[in-house]
């Protein structure tokens, strides 16, 4: 008899920050907002691309882009759901994933600078070299 298991999906949320749109993994939750970036929420059945009050047109294309890739990967299972203006601060599927509500988002002068941005990466990238002696 052949069992089926069920794929576990753990809800993850990316960062899309900086002017280059740099994209990191971050907390899901709402502390991780800022008004000035993009973020999408992949809960694994819904994709949520939650944007700033302050964040540009690219970032909010760059967010779109991001979460149908997810959603190809997924073989259109998924749905993306857009989150910008009044509405956004109202959809619960959204708030209950992130486990808080709209008064939790942060400024947008809070967010990462570009020279923030590049040296936090530059502080998380390690090279190893493993050397096998006789």
């Amino acid at each position: 008899m052949v069992q089926v298991q069920e794929e576990i999906h753990e809800t993850r949320l990316l960062q899309l920050l900086g002017t280059k749109s740099v994209v990191r993994q971050v907390d899901a939750e709402c502390a991780s907002l800022n008004e000035g970036d993009v973020f999408v929420l992949d809960t694994g059945g819904k994709l949520y691309v939650w944007v700033g009050k302050t964040a540009g047109a690219v970032k909010k294309a760059k967010g779109m882009e991001i979460a149908n890739m997810i959603n190809a990967e997924n073989k259109g299972k998924g749905e993306v759901i857009v989150l910008a203006g009044p509405e956004r601060d109202n959809e619960e599927g959204f708030w209950k994933s992130m486990g808080g509500t709209a008064d939790e988002i942060a400024a947008a002068d809070e967010a990462l600078t570009d020279s923030e941005v590049i040296q936090d990466l530059e502080e998380s990238i390690f090279l190893y070299k493993y050397v096998l002696s006789k």
